[in-house]
């Protein structure tokens, strides 16, 4: 019977959620969830990442919280992992157009020293910085999300670049066809 409001600024695991939890948390006063969804192809995210989450309990979750309309949803998604591709990325794409969200959160993967994923870009001179530039913990914090860190197998730079652009553009679209003004939530449904 507490007065209070909380979010979950650091993201939530989707898969330890289901519709009952939701419920609690938000009667508990849960005014915005952060899903942690990552990305939209499941082999980046259970083969790479090793999340162990399928996607549709994404979609689950999102209608899950979706049905308290004064909730607000973000996805977080993390970008351009060795392994990803064009093809990846518009799995992405098409996942976003179809999860229940207010806002999307884009950050590009970050080697920090010590990781898999560094060992990973040293190994195959994928670093796009000097390797010392790593070891700052607060440079690679703000790299991670103005600009990639490594530059993946098959794709360049600039496809991640681009692709944050569109997935932007067609959110700005979706919000200027909306009967509400600019800055009020939309659910990103089609």
């Amino acid at each position: 019977k507490m007065k209070i409001q909380f979010d979950t600024a650091g993201g939530i695991a989707i898969k330890s959620l289901n519709q009952e939890v939701v419920d609690i948390m938000v009667e508990a006063g849960m005014v915005k969830v952060n899903l942690a969804i990552e990305s939209g192809s499941e082999f980046i995210r259970n083969k790479v990442m090793k999340k162990k989450l399928k996607t549709e309990k994404i979609y689950e979750i999102s209608e899950a919280c979706a049905k308290h309309k004064k909730l607000f949803i973000t996805g977080y998604f993390v970008l351009g992992y060795p392994e990803e591709t064009l093809e990846t990325l518009e799995e992405t794409f098409n996942l976003i157009k179809k999860v229940a969200l207010d806002a999307i959160a884009f950050y590009y993967a970050t080697p920090y020293p010590g990781t898999e994923l560094f060992h990973q870009c040293v190994k195959h001179k994928l670093l796009l910085f000097d390797v010392e530039d790593y070891l700052d913990a607060d440079y690679s914090y703000y790299k991670s999300t103005a600009e990639p860190q490594f530059k993946p197998f098959n794709i360049e730079k600039q496809d991640l670049i681009e692709f944050k652009k569109k997935v932007y553009d067609y959110i700005k679209e979706k919000r200027n066809n909306c009967k509400y003004p600019a800055n009020y939530p939309i659910r990103y449904e089609e």
